[in-house]
């Protein structure tokens, strides 16, 4: 099972597609505080708009909703300040807004 973390309907379109290739069930809940329900995502996707301000790695609630699975950041650009802060937490990567079709197809069967 895959779970995309965004209210927003274009970030959940853009990213829905490349786990439904791979295969498996997509969930999509707008926050993480309604992800709690989504019972062990092999991979969850989370906007960052969706996350309050402020909000930086490590984050122990974003952990408790992944669970093993891996976790990717997108939503925006990253520096790489916060690219290294972000995996030295345990999160797989961060995806930068740019990403076209492709790379994000190739981002979700590398991860």
């Amino acid at each position: 099972m895959f779970l995309i973390v965004s209210g927003r309907s274009e970030f959940v379109a853009r990213w829905r597609p490349p786990f439904e290739r791979v295969g498996g069930f997509v969930a999509i809940r707008p926050s993480l505080a309604e992800a709690g329900d989504v019972a062990r995502p092999w991979m969850m996707v989370v906007d960052v708009a969706s996350l309050p301000a402020g909000w930086a790695p490590p984050d122990p609630g974003l952990a408790a909703v992944a669970g093993s699975g891996r976790i990717l950041l997108a939503g925006r650009d990253f520096t790489v300040d916060e690219e290294l802060k972000a995996l030295g937490s345990g999160i797989s990567g961060c995806c930068a807004e740019s990403l076209g079709e492709l790379e994000l197809k190739n981002v979700v069967e590398v991860v």
